[in-house]
């Protein structure tokens, strides 16, 4: 699409002049910044969501339900904690296993 968009530009350049075409392509080029930037901050947003949906199931299925303090740290959490918190849920022996900070992996 974009490169339809510059032959057009270009082949049109005599007709509406060039300052214009380089204006518009200018624009394309900031739109498609501004879109990839959007795009990274929904797929980092959609991966908290994720990890946090699993973060929510998984140890309810071991350890029955999550406290609402638990529970409320889980949609809190940034993506790096939840990671964290995943990796524990295997090997936990209980739900503090999982959720408390002062383990290490």
């Amino acid at each position: 699409m974009f490169t339809q968009v510059v032959e057009h530009a270009v082949s049109t350049q005599e007709r509406i002049g060039i300052d214009a075409v380089l204006g518009d392509l200018n624009d394309l080029l900031e739109m498609r910044d501004m879109l990839s930037a959007r795009i990274k901050e929904w797929q980092d947003q959609i991966k908290v969501e994720t990890l946090a949906e699993l973060l929510s199931k998984l140890p309810r299925r071991r350890f029955g339900d999550l406290p609402p303090d638990t529970t409320k740290r889980i949609r809190s959490a940034k993506a790096e904690e939840l990671d964290e918190w995943l990796d524990r849920v295997l090997d936990a022996a209980s739900i503090a296993d999982v959720f408390d900070n002062k383990q290490t992996n």
